[in-house]
């Protein structure tokens, strides 16, 4: 102790007596006054004691020191590792290997190279390369090893997943469901619902959903509103409910209704017709016949261009000839015809026309009786008939009908009747269909029937196959094969040939097959199938089926039992038997194994872990023993030589025989000696610094390999190889037959070179600066930054990143990046050139050329040119036509047979082959060449025409208010538009 501290330290005594009262707080201050005063210690080895109250030592040069204070607070140091301790709550260890960190009694933590310990409260951790386990106690726990990953959040949440190749996955969440995910399917099993998916098909319950979708199908039942079936068949493709919507579709044939107020049906072979009751109807057909009909409005159109209607009380036809009625009931009656016209108002009118086929009678607007050749029609107001061999047709106040009839066996093609609006059929040779709205509908046909009663009775028959509902009791559906019932989505009964299921959805399912039964109850279940039963009465568990059988008890009672092997235990005791063996033991301390058969690697062996393991092998012995790491053999081989094998402390090894011999001791020496080969190495670990060996027996196939650091070299016939590492490394290989250098590699810090005279393969290196490559008569050259390519049919150099020049045998190409490109394709004779602003393309089928805003494109084959001065002027021609715009004023457009010019909005003219037409607002000219008719006005003013060919002229003011007409020497007057005098 150095003379300043022995005079602090006196100081200190002789303050203490003089205060003696206050003794006890000096003493809790004392450790740290001497710490932080005592500064020699810093730079030469000391130390100061004043037990129990304080211990200090230093060793600067070692790094190593030691404090403690008042037996609660303890420290040391070295180089290795550090600890800290304060009694009794606290304790931390670390060095460069393991750490330890104590905090009594919530915290411990621990870690390794390969492993960790964390603990806090009721939170453990561990982990290891291999595994992870975390817990929160008694909550939550998660573990994960190379073959399992279980997670656990008690009581609520069970995960087990398998990482083997099955990758199953068993997932709880109590209680609401249970899911088992395999690579290709996927259960979930719930009181409320349950599911199942695979690669094919995904099914489930919901109550009140269900459904199924496969890769031809799919169902979905919201019971009991929505329903929904889709399967790729012909005959029903598709089937939707969501009451009070149906849908029904199969092709491009599809019947819909929204009960009670819309219906609908299409029909790729006749049409389609929609019917919004009691506002609207519409149909058409693929013959062109149209119809729309609401309580004020109809438009009628046959397939001869006819059409009819009314609008209120105005009744209206056209014909396809130009003939048109109107009718405005009672008060106007109107008839026009292309050479005459009729006009009645406020009176009846009789008509009639008789010949020997045909004869029409009719007192406007109360009778009308027509006949034409077969066809006879009678019109009385309400009623209504139409009839020839063909179709009947008709109605009475709100009944219509239609009969269609076949004249080839002169039977019922199709037959309508309607009660609008409570009631509908149609019938066809192959289908009838019949609605009563809202709530009756059926419709049937070849193997087909449907059948609604809304909401409460639902049937669908398609052959043998039938689906039935009654809300909200039952369900069935049945096939040949198998059958399905259920009540309330609750109770459900399955049948499938002598198979039948019974349940109460979720508590309980019985299920008899030909052979044998099945019952799950809550916490039980039982099948027998035979002689064979399965089944749990928690927790015990059995399975007596099959080849493979096994009962449990957890966690004290297992037995499992396969053809090959068997295992019964009552822990820690067992019993295994297999083909091979059967042994006894006292898990996992004690066991003897006997063999039965063939050698087992356990046959005749008897272990006392972790002390020894003894086994008796055909032509000796064998004994291990853990605790030293050896072990120790002898046999004798099949020539009858004696072998003597050993192994102590993982380190040591030998094996010796009348022929070869073999001695190690990891990590020194290794030599061995074979009749053969022989060789040593100098050290075994963690590399050899010294090593020579030599295989085979002749010395012209000898192969020789050595070592002395950094020297590696071997030899052989063919091959050789040296390395100096790490600067050089070379490989020469030979051919076998002549001994010729076949191919080379060269490698001396940043050059590498190698070459295959066989493949005519070539490559040089000089990191990072020269890179070459060479097959054949291929090269590419690297000298950073410039690049050099050379093919038979291709050069290329390129100087990065400005210049790139190629050159094929058919095309060439320039590049001075970004500025300049240039390409020529000898085959297509084009040629390409680029500049900012300016890009020019030229071959013998078309050139192209833009500069800043102009841009012109020409093509030599189809004759074809266009020119556009952005943004004001565009011009386009062709071979038959040509357009120019001068936007926004000027417009020309030329092809055959006409021209077109606009200057707007002052000028337009349009001429074709038959009509001119000139415009100069608000004057007007039109001209046809045909009818030598022209047509002058000042619109709306006035308008004069004139007809050379049948000398006619006219003249109208204000667009018809009045004007005067002259054909043909007669003159005639017109007033207030229609009136001609």
């Amino acid at each position: 102790m150095t003379p300043q501290n022995q005079n602090w330290i006196q100081g200190i005594r002789l303050d203490s007596h003089s205060q003696y009262r206050f003794l006890g707080k000096r003493l809790l201050c004392l450790s740290l006054l001497l710490f932080t005063c005592l500064t020699p210690l810093h730079s030469a080895p000391s130390h100061f004691r004043l037990p129990p109250l304080f211990w200090y030592e230093s060793e600067p040069m070692e790094d190593r020191s030691f404090l403690m204070t008042l037996l609660i607070y303890w420290r040391g140091k070295d180089r290795e590792s550090l600890f800290n301790l304060f009694a009794p709550f606290y304790y931390d260890f670390q060095s460069e290997k393991d750490k330890v960190r104590v905090l009594l009694p919530i915290h411990f933590y621990r870690q390794t190279e390969d492993k960790s310990l964390f603990l806090l409260g009721p939170y453990f951790s561990k982990r290891s390369i291999s595994e992870q386990t975390k817990f929160i106690f008694p909550i939550f726990f998660k573990s994960e090893d190379e073959k399992l990953k279980s997670k656990l959040i008690f009581p609520f949440y069970w995960s087990f997943q398998s990482l083997t190749p099955e990758k199953k996955l068993h997932e709880l969440l109590f209680p609401f469901y249970l899911r088992v995910k395999g690579e290709q399917d996927q259960e979930i099993y719930s009181p409320v619902f349950w599911s199942y998916k695979d690669l094919k098909s995904s099914k489930g319950i919901l109550p009140p959903f269900y459904w199924k979708l496969t890769e031809s199908s799919k169902t979905q039942i919201g019971f009991p509103l929505y329903w929904r079936f889709f399967k790729k068949d012909p005959e029903l493709k598709d089937f939707e409910i969501a009451f009070p919507w149906i849908y029904l579709r199969s092709g491009n044939n599809s019947f819909r209704t929204f009960v009670p107020l819309y219906w609908g049906r299409t029909k790729e072979e006749k049409g389609e017709w929609n019917l919004f009751f009691p506002l609207l109807f519409q149909s058409e057909d693929k013959n062109g016949n149209n119809k729309l009909i609401t309580p004020i409005f109809s438009r009628f159109k046959d397939e001869n261009g006819r059409i009819w209607g009314h609008t209120g009380l105005n009744f209206f036809s056209k014909e396809p000839w130009g003939g048109k009625s109107e009718i405005f009931f009672p008060f106007l009656y109107y008839r026009g015809e292309p050479d005459f016209f009729k006009l009645r108002c406020l009176s009846f009118y009789l008509e009639r026309h008789a010949d020997q086929k045909r004869m029409e009678t009719s007192l406007l607007p109360l009778v009308r009786y027509r006949r034409d050749f077969d066809r006879k029609q009678i019109f009385i107001l309400g009623f209504y008939r139409d009839k020839d061999p063909e179709v009947h047709r008709g109605f009475l106040l709100n009944y219509f009908w239609r009969k269609e009839t076949s004249l080839r066996n002169n039977s019922p093609a199709l037959q309508k009747h309607i009660l609008f609006p409570i009631f509908w059929t149609v019938r066809s040779e192959d289908q009838k269909t019949t609605i009563l709205p809202p709530l009756f509908a059926t419709h049937e046909k070849e193997d087909f029937r449907f059948s609604l009663l809304t909401p409460l009775i639902f049937q669908i028959k398609k052959g043998e196959e039938t689906f039935t509902t009654f809300f909200p009791a039952y369900m069935q559906r049945s096939v040949p094969e198998r059958s399905w019932t259920t009540h309330f989505f609750l109770l459900w009964h399955l049948q499938k040939g002598k198979k039948a299921i019974a349940s109460l959805f979720p508590i309980y399912r019985r299920a008899s097959f030909p052979n044998g039964s099945s019952l799950l109850l809550p916490g039980f279940y039982y099948l027998k199938e035979g002689k064979e039963t399965q089944g749990f009465i928690f927790p015990y568990f059995w399975d007596k089926r099959g080849p493979t059988q096994y009962q449990f008890f957890p966690p004290f009672y297992y037995q499992f039992s396969r053809p090959s092997w068997g295992l019964k235990s009552l822990f820690p005791i067992y019993k295994f038997e297999n083909q091979e063996i059967k042994e006894t033991g006292l898990f996992p301390f004690w066991a003897r194994t006997k063999s039965k058969g063939p050698e087992h690697f356990l046959a005749n062996s008897h272990r006392f872990l972790p002390f020894y393991f003894y086994r008796k092998v055909p032509n000796g012995t064998d004994l291990w023993m853990p605790f030293l790491l050896a072990r120790f053999e002898k046999e004798i081989s099949e020539e009858n030589q004696k072998t003597i094998r050993g192994r102590l402390f993982l380190l040591s090894y030998w094996q010796r025989s009348e022929k070869a011999s073999l001695t190690r001791l990891d990590p020194i020496f290794s030599f061995y000696r074979t009749p053969n080969s022989k060789g040593f190495v100098m050290p075994t670990a963690p590399f050899p610094l010294w090593k020579y060996e030599v295989k085979g027996a002749k010395k012209e196939e000898q192969i020789v390999e050595g070592t002395f650091f950094p020297y590696f070299w071997r030899r052989s016939p063919a091959l050789r190889k040296n390395l100096f590492f790490p600067i050089y490394y070379s490989k020469k290989k030979m051919s076998e037959e002549s001994l010729k250098e076949v191919s080379e590699v060269r490698w001396f810090l940043a050059y590498f070179s190698s070459s295959n005279e066989l493949e005519q393969k070539r490559k040089t290196f000089f990191f990072p600066l020269y890179w070459y490559f060479a097959e054949k008569e291929k090269s590419i050259q690297v000298l950073i930054p410039y690049w050099r390519e050379r093919e038979p049919q291709l050069s290329r150099d390129i100087f990065f990143p400005v210049w790139w020049h190629s050159q094929k045998k058919e095309s060439k190409t320039s590049v001075f990046f970004p500025i300049f490109y240039k390409a020529y394709q000898a085959d297509l004779k084009e040629k390409t050139i680029f500049f900012p602003g300016f890009w020019v393309r030229k071959s013998p089928e078309s050139s192209s050329l833009l500069f800043l805003n102009f841009l012109q494109k020409s093509s030599n084959k189809t004759k074809e040119k266009t020119t556009f001065f952005f943004p004001l002027y565009w011009q386009e021609s062709e071979p038959k036509k040509s357009s120019a715009y001068l936007f926004p004023l000027y417009f020309k457009y030329t092809k055959e047979h006409f021209h077109s010019k606009i200057f707007f909005p002052l000028y337009w003219r349009f001429e074709g082959v038959d009509t001119s037409i000139q415009i100069v607002p608000p004057y007007f000219k039109v001209y046809s060449k045909q009818d030598e008719e022209s047509t002058t006005g000042f619109a709306p003013l006035w308008t004069y025409s004139h007809n050379r060919l049948k000398t006619a002229k006219s003249f109208q003011l204000l667009g018809g208010l009045m004007g005067i007409e002259k054909k043909e020497g007669k003159t005639k007057f017109t007033l207030l538009y229609f009136l001609k005098i």
